[in-house]
């Protein structure tokens, strides 16, 4: 006589999950399909600075200082093209400064679609480190590459750009796997809150510098070397998931990892209609 398969349960003893009625959480039973549902109970660590914030850091100083490379040649430009402002400084007569400044954009959109999935399938730590030290790299090249003329400045943008590209995929996929639900519209809030305030702080420290002693050359080169400092603190503090991180404390890691939810080996990964989506008319009408 055969007996039924034995359900697999969450071990009380080694986590936060209780049975409940009404249901909240799901796994289901391999030998009939029933349902069997979990709710979550909560576990904060008593600690109040963690891992998690100190990861929430660096994305936010990570949005402030690529907003900062962004917006600061917007400034920045005005100092390089009129001589009146800095005579003691090298200027250039460019008309096309609109192209110069929009170039950002036209390496921006490139890497949008392929950066989520590769930093979800390989971890963004190491993608945001890369990014970060070429963007930090042609940031400070700009003073440089001006010297070859405006497409020489282009350049630089456009690989700006598309390093930075990688930076909004690569911090959301991070949040995923560090932003415990209770925490997550708070810790978003202040990861996401780093872009605005890069431009607050960089447009008018761009515009001191520039008519300062230290001269508009100067605003690249320390945007540069913030990003630089930035890639090397990452590279050593952090990390692409709880599990991987040897400084977490186990009760920290258990409250992430189950306030993300019970992932059980009957979970399955559904495909991306691929198919269905370029064919869809809809999806054609919004790209239009």
């Amino acid at each position: 006589m055969t007996t039924p398969k034995e359900e697999k349960v969450p071990d009380r003893r080694r986590s936060s999950v209780r049975a409940i009625d009404p249901p909240e959480y799901g796994v289901f039973d391999d030998h009939n399909k029933e349902e069997r549902r979990y709710s979550i109970v909560y576990q904060k660590p008593n600690k109040w600075f963690g891992v998690r914030h100190l990861q929430c850091i660096f994305l936010a100083l990570l949005l402030c200082i690529g907003y900062g490379m962004r917006v600061n040649l917007s400034v920045g430009i005005v100092a390089m093209t009129d001589p009146t402002i800095n005579p003691g400084f090298k200027t250039y007569d460019w008309h096309d400064e609109s192209i110069i400044l929009s170039s950002f954009f036209w390496g921006y959109i490139l890497p949008q679609v392929v950066a989520g999935q590769v930093s979800k399938n390989y971890g963004a730590r190491w993608f945001l480190v890369g990014t970060m030290t070429g963007c930090s790299l042609f940031t400070a090249l700009i003073p440089v590459m001006a010297d070859l003329g405006s497409w020489g400045v282009m350049i630089c943008r456009i690989v700006q750009g598309f390093t930075q590209g990688f930076f909004y995929p690569c911090v959301h996929t991070m949040l995923t796997k560090w932003a415990p639900l209770p925490e997550r519209s708070r810790l978003g809030a202040f990861v996401f809150a780093g872009g605005p305030l890069g431009s607050v702080i960089a447009m008018p420290l761009t515009g001191w510098i520039s008519g300062s002693s230290y001269g508009w050359p100067f605003a690249f080169y320390l945007y540069g070397l913030l990003g630089f400092v930035w890639a090397v603190g990452f590279s050593i503090f952090g990390s692409n998931s709880p599990s991987e991180t040897e400084t977490i404390t186990p009760e920290e890691k258990l409250y992430i990892e189950t306030s993300l939810g019970v992932k059980t080996e009957h979970s399955e990964r559904m495909p991306t209609p691929w198919k269905a989506i370029f064919t869809s008319l809809p999806v054609w009408a919004i790209l239009a």
